[in-house]
C-alpha cells in the first residue's frame, strides 16, 4: 500500500524550487574551480587589440548576472535590445 503522507506543494512554488535547485547544481559544478594565480614566469595571452585575456568566474555565466558598474549594465541592456537578441543569444552575449 502507498504511503500518502507526501507533502503537498502548490504549483506556484515549483518555479522557486526548480530555480533554487538549478542554482545549487550550478554552484556544485563550479565549486572546485579556482582562478589561476598570475605567475610572472607565465606569459599571459593578449587579443589582437592588445587587451589582456581574462578568465571569468562562474558568476559571469549566470542568467541573473549584473555588472558592478551601472554604465556597463546599461550598455549590455542597450545592446541586447538594439540587436533583438533572444534568450539564448543574450546569455551567450
Amino acid at each position: 500500500m502507498r504511503d500518502c503522507t507526501q507533502k503537498y506543494i502548490p504549483g506556484s512554488s515549483w518555479s522557486s524550487i526548480v530555480k533554487n535547485q538549478c542554482i545549487s547544481i550550478f554552484e556544485e559544478r563550479f565549486a572546485s574551480y579556482i582562478l589561476p594565480i598570475k605567475d610572472e614566469s607565465v606569459s599571459w595571452g593578449e587579443s589582437k587589440h592588445g587587451n589582456p585575456v581574462r578568465l571569468l568566474t562562474a558568476k559571469y555565466f549566470r542568467r541573473d548576472f549584473k555588472a558592478e558598474n551601472m554604465e556597463m549594465n546599461r550598455l549590455i541592456d542597450d545592446t541586447v535590445a538594439s540587436f533583438s537578441l533572444n534568450t539564448k543569444q543574450e546569455r551567450a552575449f
